[in-house]
């Protein structure tokens, strides 16, 4: 006998919906989709959902004792929330454009997500402007349609006007962070328009683990990878628990992605020391390979401890601190994209052996890579 399952999701990414149909395989659901139009009266065995309020879910029958799990409500009673951490989102970015070099930092989107959960904002813009400010960073913004409902329609004529006034006066070289997805063609349309160049004048990263739309942009675009395929797993496996009797704690769950994707859009760095950059550079190209410290000072033409004083003067880093962030960067992605034996993964990053290499994930993250792994599979048979 099917299950039958609601999925009423708004924002349906393909990679949400496809983890959650593999999962709803395994179980044996019967999924019927639905967006802002559920069905009064609509009854079964549980119910998915991301944006949508304790209102409008109330229009199916029996409510109150029908398992949810949702993107947008608390835990509580018959309903589990699985979130975001934005926090952890927007300090994964701004790392990531800070060891680039870049201290002139942009957003946009069409406007800020209203409310928080457990203190956390629920918008990684919030979060992104907070620490951006906390770090003495500068920071341009652009929400074109701050005010409008999100069930209206905004003008493209007026989302292409306000991108152009914003680029036009946005302090060049630039790294911009983009917040959805469906924000990124016409934003390279204005700026081909401008004529700014990716990445030389402006480096774009993606809030988006979408490859089949950050790859064939016009520049092919970096992302963050991991949450999409990681939230549809969740959302399916915490409902089919639920639904089982399984008795699930009322915590919030929270998400946080587990890599950057580096595409062409941000293949830049922007140092105004030329030793530092070299340096950077050297590590950024053979990262993967058994190199240390010493080999970036030397292929900067300057000693290690020369070196790691230019990585604290404007990275406020130390040199082999920025290393092992861009190794575990790397281990992250090939643990929850591959299915690359540890030891090979080590081989792959610079690690002397698996034991190595656990030791260090461990220590940063305070669980093994298996564990990891297994908590952040993405591949299509998982």
């Amino acid at each position: 006998m099917s299950k039958h399952i609601l999925c009423a999701l708004v924002d349906r990414q393909p990679e949400v919906l496809e983890a959650i149909c593999r999962v709803g395989r395994k179980y044996h659901w019967l999924i019927e989709h639905a967006d802002r139009t559920i069905y009064r009266n609509w009854h079964g065995d549980g119910v998915i959902s991301d944006y949508l309020s304790r209102k409008e879910l109330k229009r199916i029958r029996n409510f109150s004792t029908t398992p949810i799990v949702s993107r947008q409500l608390a835990s509580g009673g018959n309903i589990r929330g699985i979130h975001t951490d934005t926090r952890k989102l927007a300090g994964m970015v701004i790392d990531y454009f800070q060891s680039l070099g870049f201290s002139e930092l942009a957003i946009a989107g069409a406007r800020k997500w209203p409310g928080e959960l457990e203190g956390i904002p629920q918008d990684p813009g919030v979060t992104f402007e907070e620490l951006a400010a906390k770090r003495g960073l500068t920071l341009s913004c652009c929400y074109w349609a701050p005010d409008l409902h999100e069930t209206q329609v905004e003008s493209y004529d007026r989302i292409q006007r306000k991108l152009e006034e914003f680029f036009r006066s946005l302090p060049l070289p630039a790294a911009l962070f983009v917040k959805n997805r469906t924000n990124l063609n016409v934003i390279y349309r204005v700026l081909e328009t401008l004529e700014i160049k990716v990445p030389d004048d402006l480096a774009i990263l993606c809030n988006s683990d979408s490859p089949l739309l950050t790859e064939n942009a016009p520049v092919p675009t970096s992302y963050i990878a991991g949450e999409p395929r990681q939230v549809g797993t969740l959302l399916a496996e915490t409902l089919e628990r639920m639904i089982d009797g399984e008795e699930v704690p009322e915590e919030t769950i929270w998400l946080e992605p587990h890599s950057i994707v580096t595409r062409e859009s941000t293949a830049t760095l922007v140092f105004p020391n030329a030793k530092l950059k070299r340096a950077v550079d050297f590590l950024h190209r053979n990262a993967s390979a058994a190199i240390s410290v010493v080999d970036a000072a030397e292929a900067a033409g300057i000693s290690a401890s020369m070196l790691n004083r230019l990585f604290q003067k404007y990275l406020h880093t130390g040199a082999y601190d920025y290393l092992a962030a861009l190794r575990m960067n790397e281990i992250r992605r090939l643990l929850a994209e591959t299915d690359l034996p540890l030891a090979a993964i080590a081989v792959r990053t610079g690690y002397s052996g698996k034991v190595a290499l656990s030791t260090a994930f461990r220590n940063l993250h305070g669980i093994s890579p298996g564990q990891y792994r297994r908590q952040n599979r993405r591949s299509a048979g998982t």
